[in-house]
């Protein structure tokens, strides 16, 4: 039986062969966390972060009003990607289902299904910290390629940077407050680290996240908008010793309270990006 090419082929073929491998090398995709390049300009993205009503008081879905007086946060890379957030492509079903009723309107469950990243847009990879109750941080500026841009990745690690490193110290976010209910105040510290985080988002990431969506074709800025009543949504400090302004009470892992604060940093409603041109 005849080979389907000689093993002395002429010059041109062996060529020929050469530059079509070449060219499949060049136009494979890369993986690049959790998603793939794809192809496109490009570009400088600053980043910002912003909070919304900083050190405004607000009520939780198990009825305490909550006022923060420190808040901070460690963030770890950044990262933004073309898929849709989970939430576009959930059934309406879900997303009004027992669990949104017992979360309450304003919170969203972390992984309600599936989340395809798809391929990677932009990125920011050095870690920061930040005061949220300075209302807006600048954060490293990062890059990216142009194209569409749907879904984000939030990611808290330990930082010795920026201007929240020193309240952080070990903590990847710390807050203190006072919350009340009947009658009761309670002021109270409460952190994590991130190995104690992990328990609630692998990795301390926080994937697919809604990036509202832009077609993104030039240098601009990344808004990353926190919003802490999330975090506090499922806490019930009904089990908490009231403390004092001088001296607010520590909030332990492994506590009620704490196992509260920790489901909500890892929801999905806390973080949302956005691109201003």
């Amino acid at each position: 039986m005849r080979s389907l090419f000689p093993i002395l082929s002429p010059p041109w073929v062996v060529l020929s062969l050469l530059a079509l491998t070449l060219l499949a090398l060049v136009s494979c995709e890369e993986e690049v966390a959790g998603g793939s390049t794809t192809s496109g300009r490009r570009i400088i993205l600053k980043t910002r972060l912003e909070v919304t009503a900083p050190g405004d008081p607000f009520l939780t879905g198990l009825g305490w009003k909550v006022t923060l007086t420190k808040a901070a946060v460690a963030t770890g890379p950044l990262y933004y990607f073309d898929g849709a957030p989970p939430f576009a492509a959930a059934p309406r079903q879900l997303r009004r289902g027992v669990l949104a009723r017992w979360l309450g309107p304003s919170v969203a469950w972390a992984h309600p299904g599936h989340y395809v990243p798809g391929n990677a847009r932009g990125q920011v990879l050095q870690s920061w910290s930040a005061d949220l109750l300075a209302g807006t941080t600048e954060l490293p500026a990062g890059d990216g390629i142009t194209g569409v841009y749907r879904s984000g990745r939030f990611s808290f690690a330990a930082s010795s940077a920026g201007p929240a490193a020193g309240f952080l110290g070990s903590n990847v976010a710390a807050v203190e407050g006072r919350a009340e209910k009947d009658g009761m105040t309670v002021y109270f510290r409460v952190g994590t680290d991130l190995a104690t985080l992990t328990t609630r988002a692998p990795e301390g990431r926080v994937d697919g996240c809604v990036f509202e969506e832009v077609d993104v074709q030039q240098d601009g800025t990344v808004v990353v908008q926190i919003r802490p009543s999330v975090w506090f949504n499922l806490v019930d400090f009904s089990g908490v010793a009231p403390g004092t302004v001088a001296a607010p009470t520590t909030i332990q892992p492994g506590e009620n309270a704490h196992l509260g604060f920790l489901v909500g940093l890892a929801q999905l409603s806390a973080y949302r990006f956005r691109y201003e041109p």
